[in-house]
């Protein structure tokens, strides 16, 4: 039996745009030990050749999830294109060799990273790093890693919700992820961008008990041919700078009703959008301006 999907307009108090960007939250973490005797990467920067692939892959490995109080930001990833190359490369400082190993399985470029050992011998409850101040990790603070493709050949992308991508001057056909996290777009040329999975927040935007399923999207000077979210309710923010999205289509994947979906995004972000939830009724909440050529519609 179909149900009816509903839109509602309102006002969201999702903060201002700015908010969207993808930036370093260094706060006072780890239980009060200050960030300047935080672990830091460091040590020299280099660039190594990998063997050419289509899916890039990121595993983060932690202690439990409390870890995401001690780490100062989210794992910055920066992918670029440079279409006079023939192989890609990864860029990072030295210190990454404690907790990162990169490995190449099929067509797929695997980070695999692993904090395990960050600080041994700790104990932690279920939900925070225990009272007693001797047991709580130090800070940690990551430093960005740098991958370099050649012009079309990235095809698909498997973020951890740990991880914040940054793409400058990718174009292609289709990219594909499969999991919604925040993340931003410089500079690209998208022909269909599609995100299916789950809805992650991250660090930056989590909450103890991991209950906020939120994602921010910025794209800066790029252009989007159609932008497809098969992903369950949740909150997506999505801002446009000097950038254009032809179509917008968002399908609930959702395996339960009664919710609420939250979608965000500034006059002239897209010219057309689409809300699907034809088996729950579940509704969609926004915040948007269309522009003058825009339109929405729902489907039952």
């Amino acid at each position: 039996m179909k149900t009816t999907s509903y839109i509602i307009i309102g006002l969201l108090g999702l903060g201002a745009v700015g908010a969207f960007g993808i930036g370093a939250y260094v706060g006072n973490a780890g239980g009060g030990i200050p960030v300047s005797k935080a672990m830091k990467v460091a040590g020299e920067f280099t660039n190594t050749p990998t063997g050419r692939f289509a899916v890039l892959d990121t595993e983060v490995k932690i202690f439990c999830d409390t870890l995401r109080m001690d780490l100062c930001n989210d794992l910055i990833i920066n992918v670029s294109e440079d279409a006079s190359l023939e192989s890609p490369s990864i860029g990072m400082n030295s210190d990454w060799g404690k907790y990162l190993t990169v490995r190449e399985s099929g067509d797929s470029l695997i980070l695999d990273f692993d904090f395990h050992e960050c600080m041994p011998g700790k104990t932690f409850t279920r939900d925070r790093v225990t009272d007693n101040p001797s047991s709580r990790l130090k800070p940690f603070v990551p430093a960005d890693i740098t991958i370099t493709v050649p012009k079309g050949m990235l095809k698909c992308v498997n973020p951890d919700r740990y991880t914040s991508f940054t793409f400058n001057g990718l174009e292609a056909d289709s990219l594909d992820f499969d999991l919604l996290t925040s993340m931003s777009f410089d500079m690209c040329r998208i022909g269909r961008l599609s995100f299916s999975g789950n809805v992650e927040s991250g660090f930056i935007n989590d909450t103890w008990n991991g209950s906020v399923d939120s994602a921010h999207l910025l794209f800066k000077g790029s252009q989007i041919g159609l932008l497809t979210l098969d992903v369950p309710v949740g909150t997506v923010g999505i801002a446009g700078e000097g950038s254009m999205i032809e179509k917008l289509v968002w399908n609930d994947a959702s395996t339960k009703g009664g919710q609420t979906a939250f979608l965000n995004a500034p006059k002239g972000t897209f010219r057309e959008f689409e809300w699907n939830s034809p088996t729950y009724e579940n509704t969609l909440q926004y915040q948007l301006d269309l522009n003058a050529k825009g339109k929405f519609s729902i489907t039952d």
